[in-house]
């Protein structure tokens, strides 16, 4: 599953030749029985001009590739193993920069320079005509003030100067501005510059006239610059974590736009005009300071996915009823008191999340959202469970832990298909005997509750993966002394 073409000896490159057939048949039969015995097979070869022949059958059939110091290899003509679905790489030494290249599963081959610590992009890297048919480079998580020579690689169609991952972290550089080499990239498509200490997008953004993926997270921008109407062909936009107060009028403008992210900004109000963006399907508002949404956003026909989270709402306008297309609404962290009228009346929503607002009660209407699957209610007010959740028949993950109410209805039973099932924090004494009906249920949290026995309806629970207990019961113990009885 697995090959190393490695190159022995020292760091620079010796002219390349061809293995004679003898030592690669060898190479064969050991990895014919090294694969008899099942195990990993690791090849070191030395300088191939290109992959024999003979190897080809074998190499479609591997999980990872690594070829060391080997660049004739990464030769269009030469790779006849372009369709693997996972990456082959070279790793080498350039003016003592450890340098990768890559192949993606999109059949893309690209530069990976991130974390080498390096101040400035060693122009020997540009120049290497080994580098030129490349499409994209990583640099992130560098100490890098300028990128000087890139746009010697004119065929990078990908320029990641910083990053952002999914659980939060940046890595970016120290560029402090858009670097003049980016704008004489002719085929870039996708640029990151995130965490790189930027104070602003420049006038001359509009010069990427085919980026299709800006993203600038974790920056010092204050304001969107006006020029980005003019990119027709911007669909994904990522300014997180920077230090916005509104969102401009001029975006209604961008209809290449699908999705917008400005979360943990400093924003506090929405252009009425912003629903004209008739193409936007995502957009995330989350942590910043909204105390209202405006009523055209109601007017938002193809949005499926709305995060307005960590705001100060306390409500909704009544034309949310409108949005048709809507199946995710996010509005935990917020100043909710009740659920608005309107929610029953959003035919196609699948994910309700209100955790952690000040909701008293829930209307009887949410029984009506027929394609409702998740819904989240933690940490709220609410005295009374929802008898008709019971109707909502695609309901398979419910969070209403952290609630005022101390017992669950026998109609919990009825939501069959439920398999994720947050009751903590609720002082329950029991559990209705009804919940044995919950088949699909794998994963169930009790804790922090008050249980004076183990629910035996668990016991019925054949699906269940993972249970939570931690806190779960009140064992109650009675102890006679002096005629006097204590209670623990």
């Amino acid at each position: 599953k697995r090959i190393n073409l490695r190159m022995g000896g020292g760091a620079s490159v010796p002219n390349f030749q061809r293995r004679p057939a003898p030592e690669v048949n060898d190479h064969m039969e050991r990895l014919q029985r090294i694969s008899d015995r099942k195990v990993k097979p690791v090849v070191k070869a030395n300088s191939y001009q290109e992959v024999p022949s003979d190897y080809v059958d074998m190499i479609h059939r591997m999980k990872n590739i690594n070829l060391f110091n080997n660049f004739n290899l990464l030769k269009p003509d030469l790779m006849p193993y372009q369709n693997l679905n996972s990456s082959v790489e070279l790793s080498t030494n350039i003016a003592g920069t450890q340098v990768e290249i890559k192949h993606r599963s999109d059949g893309k081959y690209g530069i990976d320079l991130s974390s080498r610590g390096l101040t400035q992009l060693p122009e020997e890297i540009c120049f290497n005509s080994n580098m030129q048919q490349c499409t994209w480079i990583n640099l992130a998580q560098n100490k890098l003030e300028s990128v000087e020579h890139l746009d010697v690689l004119m065929h990078l169609q990908e320029v990641y100067i910083g990053k952002v991952f999914e659980h939060g972290t940046v890595h970016g550089n120290r560029i402090g501005k858009l670097p003049s080499e980016i704008f004489q990239l002719p085929f870039l498509k996708i640029l990151d510059v995130s965490g790189c200490s930027l104070k602003e997008l420049p006038a001359s953004i509009k010069n990427l006239g085919n980026i299709q993926v800006l993203s600038a997270a974790r920056n010092q921008i204050s304001s969107i610059p006006v020029e980005l109407e003019q990119i027709g062909t911007l669909r994904i936009l990522n300014l997180d974590g920077n230090v916005l107060t509104e969102l401009p009028e001029f975006l209604s403008r961008c209809h290449s736009l699908r999705k917008l992210s400005v979360k943990n900004n400093r924003i506090v109000s929405i252009s009425e005009s912003l629903p004209m963006m008739e193409g936007l399907e995502v957009l995330n508002l989350h942590g910043n300071v909204l105390s209202a949404l405006p009523e055209s956003m109601g007017e938002f026909m193809n949005l499926s996915i709305l995060i307005a989270s960590d705001n100060k709402l306390r409500g909704l306008p009544s034309t949310f009823e409108g949005m048709t297309s809507l199946q995710v609404l996010g509005l935990e962290k917020n100043l909710f008191k009740f659920l608005p009228i309107c929610i029953p009346k959003m035919d196609n929503l699948r994910m309700l999340s209100f955790n952690f607002n000040e909701i008293a009660e829930v209307s009887e209407d949410v029984g009506q959202l027929k394609k409702l699957d998740r819904l989240w209610l933690e940490g709220n007010k609410i005295a009374f469970f929802p008898e008709t959740l019971a109707l909502a028949p695609e309901l398979d993950d419910l969070k209403i832990g952290g609630n005022s109410f101390t017992g669950l209805p026998d109609c919990i039973g009825q939501l069959y298909g439920m398999r994720d099932l947050n009751i903590s924090n609720l002082s329950l004494f029991r559990l209705p005997d009804t919940f044995e009906w919950l088949y699909n249920l794998q994963r169930l949290d009790v804790s922090h509750n008050s249980l004076s026995v183990f629910p035996r309806e668990i016991l019925q629970l054949k699906a269940l993966k993972i249970f939570n207990v931690d806190f779960a019961f009140r064992i109650v113990i009675r102890i006679g002394v002096a005629n006097r009885d204590y209670y623990c």
